[in-house]
């Protein structure tokens, strides 16, 4: 009898004995220093010795910024690095593929540091309610959805609002957020596992106006498909993701972007989608008074140069100034989409103003 159902015991023992495995770990490892180190493999001495000087960076940012009142993590520390020194921080994590064809170093840093910190998490995840967290509900101005044409402007500016919001969350280093619309003019958001006392701005950093700036590109160059190098003393190397409409793939184009904004958008008075006169699709821009004479100013000293349009730190296009724009109203034009040029205008419109 016992030999007969010998192979049921021990295969229900394996069963359980897998459970257990997939489980591993059973709780959250902190995403600090020692558990970088401990997940990075560098393949040579020289690789080695550049990662150990990384972490002392990532160190000396962390205590500046504590220094300076506010909490900055491991994770947004080497973020920030990777962006500032253009650094690729795959090349420590060489146990993690990645898309060979993913060219663009902020992306590719970004999906590292999103994959480093799902391993860090244990395998059983609790909601807020046995975790903690932070939960809070945003509600958009009533009267800036107002100003939207039809739902579906209003529904795309709520939409943007969460993609912003979204990506500033994925900065700050949470694991599994939630953030939904309720309704039709609010966010819900959750970040299971955030501390207001260890992480104190972390609700302002979410909810405060987005920096919409004008910048200018480096005269006499355009897009790239070839990282900028040799960059002059104020410039930054920036890039937009450009789909192809036959392919459907998507190729990166970089420039080189002026660090200093010519103008703010806080004078931009309403953005919207239309119709040119060749049946494509533009986006319409009207400022107020006193953003039309600084846009009049602008254009006017920058004929035939680019000028990139950033939200919250990322390029979204980067139009050519054909003529001096002194009417208080814009087109930029090139070959959108209706799709795209809606959301250009939603990134003009400034969803989180």
């Amino acid at each position: 009898m016992f030999r007969r159902n010998l192979w049921k015991l021990s295969l229900s023992a394996f069963i359980v004995v897998w459970a257990l495995f997939t489980l591993i770990p059973l709780q959250d490892k902190p995403f600090d220093s020692s558990y970088v180190k401990s997940v990075a493999s560098a393949k040579t001495p020289a690789a080695q010795a550049e990662f150990n000087k990384l972490i002392v960076k990532v160190d000396e940012r962390i205590a500046q910024s504590k220094a300076a009142g506010h909490d900055m993590s491991v994770y947004t520390a080497l973020k920030q690095i990777g962006h500032d020194e253009d650094l690729d921080l795959s090349q420590y994590f060489p146990h993690i593929r990645l898309e060979e064809t993913l060219r663009n170093v902020e992306k590719r840093n970004n999906i590292l540091l999103e994959e480093l910190l799902r391993r860090s998490k244990g395998s059983l995840q609790y909601g807020l309610d046995l975790r903690g967290g932070v939960a809070f509900t945003l509600e958009a101005d009533e009267a800036a959805l107002a100003k939207q044409s039809t739902d579906a402007a209003r529904k795309s500016k709520l939409t943007k609002a969460i993609e912003i919001i979204g990506n500033r969350v994925n900065g700050l280093g949470v694991a599994e957020p939630i953030i939904r619309p309720v309704g039709e003019n609010r966010i819900e958001v959750q970040l299971p596992g955030v501390s207001i006392k260890d992480n104190p701005d972390v609700i302002k950093v979410l909810q405060k106006p987005a920096q919409l700036v004008f910048r200018l590109i480096q005269e006499g160059t355009s897009a790239s498909i070839e990282r900028p190098a040799n960059l002059p003393p104020g410039y930054e190397v920036m890039s937009v993701e450009e789909e192809d409409k036959h392919t459907g793939r998507t190729t990166t184009l970089y420039y080189s972007v002026k660090s200093i904004p010519e103008m703010t958008g806080a004078n931009v008075k309403e953005a919207m989608a239309t119709s040119d006169q060749f049946g494509g699709t533009q986006v319409h821009l009207s400022f107020n008074s006193i953003g039309a004479k600084q846009f009049a100013d602008v254009t006017g000293a920058n004929v035939h140069r680019l000028l990139g349009i950033v939200l919250d730190g990322k390029l979204y296009s980067a139009p050519r100034i054909n003529d001096a724009i002194t009417g208080g109203s814009a087109q930029i034009t090139g070959h959108f989409s209706v799709r795209e040029a809606q959301e250009l205008a939603n990134v003009l419109n400034n969803p989180l103003d």
